[in-house]
């Protein structure tokens, strides 16, 4: 039978089960009264420190009060609270801020577990590191005693010290990010961070707003559990993260096996960015090149060596304007990549220089040893094209960064170098079809290029043999080169040695003056000889030791061939030894030494020629005319200074010159000393008579001591004139004082005149020894230094100017020397040889040329037929 209830009775226990469900929820109510009367939560400060240190193994210092808000799931806040680091840190706080609120789950109270809901941090300063075994500030050790080691894998869902934040908020936070093995920091600023996980063991959702380097940075994304970032997880700790400033982003994704030690990642980035130049406030440390629509993809990976495994890197960019970094390059495209770790690193290249195609194409070495910044040379093999020019280099380099241990195959085919050199930043010359091949090494101790077996064609110059160009300890160039023609003409049409200088017989050669130098090119100081100062400063920049030979130089339109010269310079020394070359005069050979390393340069200059030929001599001053024969030189002079002037003020040495057999243009010896002569004593038609002039014989002999010449020897032995002298000529003040003597060969009969020389180079003043038409001869005197010195003057432009400059003077000491009576030829060619034996005039010029042994002339009556004929 079944029991039945009255409805009157089933009221009344409803009614009783109201009354029991009301009486439950007030309980509360009235307890959260209670605990808001009587709960003061300062006073459990220590119990929260406590449980702190417990769950975390930290210490936790609250300098402000504690305020409580109590509802079913009550709110803490403090102000200005510290955390500290973990033992050994960089800085005593991990966390340091100004205000924290967290909002507490009660139940997980009772299971002693301390769960936030909700923990807001307000102003803080975050200190993340590793240590310098690679440990991080943010793992924990609730432990105060050693433990026995336990397996890697714990349980899996138990947050390790019974701590959980399902939603943490920062506002104007700053985080600092320190490498301890490296020994780098990095400081972010967060305006605003979001970080929210339901439980330990479920992801973690990330939302941030940054500042770095005053740059915006956005991060977003999820990454792997707590648990699994303290290591309670035998899986890897995933993550999927977004960084996105301005048009550029960043995705990462992939997973890290060891979070606490950061080790066993394997992650792959992939980026994008319209303009590189965006992202230069993030990467101030470098000079990020304008390129646009940028990507770039990498997988990177953990794999125990001491360098990450990369693998299907790639980087690409679009088209670029590069003007910033070469003024008229544009990039087409770029792609830059390397498969693995192991292997190569290639570049393609493709654009435009100054409307010309270019293309790279190169690999070098491996992205492990590029990482790795090793200095063992990697393989490299590069082709260039550009503006019609190929490129190529391939062998061994060594760190792009010292360009050390080069052991490169160099192969270049040019059709203009003066676009390879805008391409590359530098000034080179216009040359036209440039090929060069060589062997490009480097050596240790600083940067060394050495090029071997170069060969180097071009249609104005070749090069081959060896060049070696060091740094270390200073700059010094060696080379052994050989060419078998060099224009000079045409590389200075192409801008490579200056301005064109050239003779006059060819177009645009600059006329001369009686002395040989062009005009305009005088020195602008009151002296002949130029007192401008000499560049010796250049020659103590630099050490080498040079060797060339040239098979033909063509300079002005002439070839000097067989040019052999070794030039050492060290420390400000220069030695030029040997030096040989054929002129288009003839051959010549000598020495140069300068020593640049004293307070006044020394220079000694040694040149001397079998013979010169006279008519190439003139052709060289820039004077045309029948001659013929050969002058001998002999120069060999010693002195100190900064200019040409002061070394001749202080000359020591000797010069001789010597000719026998010759003639010269009788046009060409009016415009000179016989000339003026001639002219100044009614006789200047004697030399137009024949076309020609015959020259038995000249010689020249100067000794100079400190500066003061002594001319030993001076004989003009001619068909119309004999004339010779001696006296003294002093180089640092440029005087002269020479006694001269001339013989005019008229109907067969001697007629002789002696000469005083004096004044200075630049005004020299003729008057009679005795005797004579003061004003004819004086008219006769003007320019007689540079006529004298014309003869001889022809060579001295063809050697350099040496000669030229030997006429310019010094101190004066010992004016004046007695007459000497007239020598022959072969004595005078004697003493201008300095005692060497040599070619005498044949015994016909002899004859053609024989004239009476004069006395020296005396004073004679008003009727005498010499003063007749010396009259105005």
């Amino acid at each position: 039978m079944a029991l039945m209830i009255a409805p009157e009775d089933e009221r009344r226990g409803g009614s009783w089960r109201w009354y029991l469900l009301a009486a439950v929820l007030a309980l509360p109510v009235f307890a959260i009264g209670v605990v808001a009367v009587l709960f003061d939560p300062n006073d459990y400060k220590p119990q929260i420190v406590a449980a702190v240190k417990q769950a975390t193994g930290r210490d936790l210092v609250i300098d402000g009060k504690l305020h409580l808000s109590l509802a079913l799931r009550p709110t803490i806040a403090a102000k200005y609270v510290r955390f500290s680091n973990a033992p050994g840190g960089s800085h005593a706080e991990m966390v340091s801020l100004e205000r924290v609120e967290a909002r507490i789950a009660l139940l997980p109270l009772l299971q002693h577990q301390i769960e936030i809901d909700r923990l807001i941090l307000v102003r803080p300063d975050v200190l993340l590191e590793t240590n310098a075994q690679g440990h991080g500030n943010w793992r924990f050790d609730n432990g105060v005693t050693a433990r026995p080691a336990a397996p890697r894998i714990p349980h899996a869902t138990t947050p390790r010290g019974n701590f959980l934040v399902r939603n943490l908020l920062i506002q104007d936070g700053t985080l600092t990010w320190r490498d301890g093995r490296k020994a780098s920091t990095t400081t972010i600023r967060l305006p605003h961070a979001g970080i929210q996980m339901e439980s330990a063991t479920a992801p973690i959702s990330v939302q941030m707003d940054a500042l770095w380097n005053e740059t915006k940075l956005n991060i977003s994304g999820q990454v792997g559990s707590l648990n699994g970032l303290q290591g309670q997880s035998a899986a890897p700790w995933p993550l999927r993260l977004v960084l996105s400033t301005g048009g550029a982003k960043l995705n990462m994704s992939g997973a890290i096996a060891d979070t606490a030690m950061g080790k066993g990642y394997q992650l792959k980035l992939e980026g994008a960015t319209p303009a590189l130049r965006s992202l230069a406030s993030l990467l101030p440390e470098l000079r990020l090149p304008d390129l646009h629509d940028v990507r770039v993809s990498a997988e990177i990976a953990d794999r125990g060596a001491a360098l990450p495994e990369i693998t299907s890197l790639s980087l690409q960019a679009g088209p670029s304007d590069l003007a910033a970094l070469v003024p008229g390059l544009k990039l087409t495209r770029l792609e830059l990549g390397a498969p693995r770790t192991d292997q190569p690193l290639r570049m393609t290249a493709e654009g435009n220089f100054d409307g010309h195609a270019i293309a790279v194409l190169a690999s070098y070495g491996t992205l492990a040893s590029l990482v790795g910044g090793g200095s063992a040379p990697m393989p490299l093999d590069m082709a260039l094209s550009a503006g019609g020019a190929r490129i190529t280099l391939k062998g061994s380099l060594g760190p792009l960064t010292s360009l050390s241990g080069a052991n490169l195959g160099l192969h270049a085919t040019i059709p203009d170098l003066a676009v390879i050199g805008r391409l590359a930043g530098v000034t080179l010359p216009g040359l036209k079809d440039v090929t060069v091949q060589s062997k490009l090494l480097s050596a240790a101790g600083g940067l060394q290029v050495v090029l071997k077996d170069l060969q180097f064609n071009q249609e104005a110059i070749d090069l081959g043999g060896e060049i070696s160009i060091m740094t270390a300890p200073g700059l010094a160039i060696q080379a052994n080169v050989l060419s078998r023609r060099v224009d000079a003409d045409a590389l200075r049409a192409a801008g490579l040695l200056g301005e064109s200088s050239a003779p006059a017989s060819a177009p645009g050669r600059a006329p001369r003056g009686p002395e040989g130098r062009s005009e305009g090119q005088r020195s602008a100081s009151q002296f002949v000889i130029p007192d401008d100062p000499l560049p010796f400063a250049a020659l103590r920049l630099v050490d080498g030791d040079v060797r060339w030979r040239i098979g033909e130089l063509v300079r002005d339109g002439e070839s000097t061939r067989n040019i052999d010269l070794r030039a050492v310079l060290a420390g400000g020394k220069l030695k030029l030894d040997p030096f040989a070359a054929t002129l288009p005069a003839g051959p010549v050979s000598g020495s140069l030494n300068v020593d640049a390393s004293q307070a006044k340069p020394a220079v000694a200059l040694v040149l001397r020629s079998p013979g010169l030929s006279i008519q190439q001599l003139y052709h060289s001053l820039g004077r045309d005319g029948p001659a013929r024969g050969t002058v001998e030189l002999d120069l060999d002079l010693r002195g100190e200074g900064e200019s040409a002037h002061a070394i001749a003020g202080t000359a020591t040495g000797h010069l001789g010159l010597a000719a026998v057999d010759g003639s010269v243009d009788s046009q060409m010896l009016q415009q000179g000393l016989l000339g003026l002569l001639l002219r100044g004593i009614n006789q200047g038609a004697l030399l137009g008579r024949d076309k020609t002039t015959d020259v038995r014989c000249f010689a020249l002999r100067i000794d100079a001591k400190s500066g003061v010449g002594d001319v030993r020897a001076l004989l003009l032995d001619s068909s119309p004139l004999y004339l010779d002298g001696n006296g003294m000529m002093q180089f640092g003040e440029e005087r002269l004082a020479l006694q001269m003597r001339t013989q005019l060969r008229l109907l067969g009969l001697g007629v002789a005149i002696a000469l005083r020389v004096d004044g200075s180079f630049a005004a020299p003043r003729v008057v009679p020894s005795m005797g004579g038409n003061p004003d004819a001869v004086g008219r006769a005197t003007q320019g007689t230094a540079e006529a004298t010195v014309g003869i001889i003057g022809a060579g001295v432009d063809a050697v350099g100017g040496v000669l030229d400059k030997v006429f310019g003077g010094d101190r004066g000491k010992g004016l004046g020397s007695a007459l000497t009576p007239k020598t022959a030829c072969s004595e005078q060619l004697t003493i201008a040889r300095g005692g060497r034996a040599g070619p005498v005039p044949t015994p016909a010029a002899a004859a053609i040329n024989a004239a009476p042994e004069q006395p020296a002339p005396t004073r004679r009556s008003r009727q005498d037929p010499l003063q007749r004929l010396l009259r105005p």
